[in-house]
């Protein structure tokens, strides 16, 4: 350890120097980024020396409130702004409490005088304290990446941040017009609570967004703007739990010409929107490759077979309805259809591209039958003249007291069919949550499988001593 030490106490400078210089920003963690300095301080004098001189480890600032606490000297975040020198920062402030302090007051205005470096800024503060930040007079040319959520019930008084242009940007604040940021840059964002109607608005006003991600969209609460086309959009997810008409409203004043990847979450109550997707996807004439439904109560399974059949390109399905329905449809049609279908050599054939999918049952399903089947025969694994299906993910949620019994555990030639799968790179997984009648001890279905069969194989051997050694007894 000394020896350590004393390498690192004679390492030189500039090279210690260049070293920390690398470590600028949070690399997608705020928390460790804002100890660096600490954890290089603490190694020795000379790396003390040399972490407090050097601007880049200090550009991210991570601060922490507690309503009740009575500090109003804030001289060591002024301290950590200097160290940073002119370099953008990363700031992070945020706290539990839905009040706010007006010992913060002087902390946000140390913020606030250094706006023209903020480059990643995430604000999670009660109202009071929301609208402190900014300001029509606040510039910040840097600003990429805005996170900013209320606290509290509701936001007061306007947040300004229209003299930024961020790429990036999290809001959930309410209501989302006291809100004022400059969409017209935004390449990704992610929204809460936001009437549908404001939900279109937003995807007009903000032309280059690639992903939007829209959570608890509520019903419209002025008029649906007029159809319209957004050409850069690729990725959306929409969850709602207001209905399935919010989907079906969304999705018929859309054409996404660009769209590759759909995630579609509704509840109370939640059928698919199978129709109004259809007709996106048609008149879009997008190559959707990704689409996720998570949680609807019901569907029309004829009606999203013929859907699956606009969609040729699609690489991932996974369709997790809602156990608890009383409208639940059970997967086996689709589940058929995919098995049927491995083989590709038809002039139409049925999903030609899937290489992970995913659904849910609240029944057991035959592994030797079905399950295992969903990779097509597994001498042709690899055979381009079958579907490159590479994951199946079932997940088991068996709810009802009336239910069947429960899901069976793999038997020693099921097993070598997974053992055979796994070494051709295919991947099954199943995550089981089992009723009071189930026979699962663990939702690790496999390995508990493959522990029973080791159990059996170990009672068998001991089983074939005791008869050898009786029968040398005789």
């Amino acid at each position: 350890m000394q020896k350590h030490q004393s390498a690192a106490a004679q390492a030189p400078y500039d090279i210690l120097s260049a070293i920390f210089e690398e470590m600028e920003g949070p690399c997608g963690d705020i928390d460790f980024a804002s100890r660096m300095p600490f954890i290089l301080g603490s190694v020795c004098r000379r790396w003390r020396q040399v972490a407090l001189s050097t601007p880049a480890i200090w550009t991210s600032l991570r601060v922490r409130l507690d309503a009740g606490q009575l500090q109003t000297d804030w001289s060591y975040v002024q301290e950590w702004l200097n160290r940073s020198g002119q370099r953008p920062l990363y700031i992070c402030i945020t706290t539990s409490s839905r009040n706010s302090s007006p010992n913060w007051t002087s902390l946000i205005a140390l913020i606030n005088g250094c706006s023209r470096r903020w480059y990643e800024i995430t604000l999670h503060l009660p109202s009071p304290a929301l609208s402190l930040f900014g300001g029509p007079q606040q510039q910040a040319p840097m600003l990429r990446y805005v996170d900013v959520r209320c606290t509290n019930q509701n936001i007061q008084q306007p947040l300004c941040l229209v003299a930024a242009r961020p790429q990036i940007a999290i809001v959930s604040v309410f209501p989302f017009d006291m809100v004022s940021i400059a969409w017209s840059s935004l390449t990704y964002v992610e929204v809460f609570g936001l009437p549908l109607n404001r939900c279109l608005v937003l995807l007009q006003n903000a032309p280059l967004l690639r992903v939007s991600i829209f959570f608890d969209v509520r019903d419209p609460d002025g008029p649906l703007p007029p159809h319209f086309i957004h050409t850069a959009l690729q990725t959306i997810k929409f969850c709602t739990y207001h209905g399935t008409d919010t989907g079906d409203m969304f999705f018929e004043t859309l054409t996404l010409p660009r769209l590759a990847k759909l995630c579609f979450f509704a509840q109370q109550p939640g059928r698919l929107p199978d129709g109004s997707l259809r007709h996106l996807v048609e008149r879009s004439a997008c190559v959707l490759k990704e689409l996720q439904i998570h949680c609807i109560e019901s569907m029309v399974e004829g009606t999203f077979l013929q859907f699956l059949e606009t969609t040729p390109e699609l690489q991932r399905l996974e369709i997790y309805m809602d156990p608890c329905s009383h409208h639940y449809a059970a997967p086996n049609n689709l589940i058929r259809r995919l098995i049927d279908t491995s083989h590709l050599g038809v002039a139409q054939p049925f999903l030609p591209r899937l290489a992970h999918f995913g659904c849910l049952s609240r029944e057991p399903i035959p592994w030797s039958t079905t399950v295992l089947d969903l990779f097509g025969p597994h001498d042709k694994l690899g055979d381009p003249q079958y579907r490159p299906l590479k994951t199946v993910r079932m997940n088991f949620s068996l709810v009802f007291s009336d239910s069947p019994p429960g899901v069976d555990l793999f038997d020693e030639n099921a097993l070598q069919c997974i053992s055979s799968l796994q070494a051709a790179g295919c991947e099954l997984i199943i995550d089981c949550h089992p009723d009071d009648k189930s026979t699962l001890s663990t939702p690790d279905l496999i390995d508990q499988s493959r522990h029973r069969l080791a159990n059996v194989r170990s009672s068998h051997a001991w089983t074939g001593i005791l008869l050898i050694q009786i029968r040398l007894n005789h």
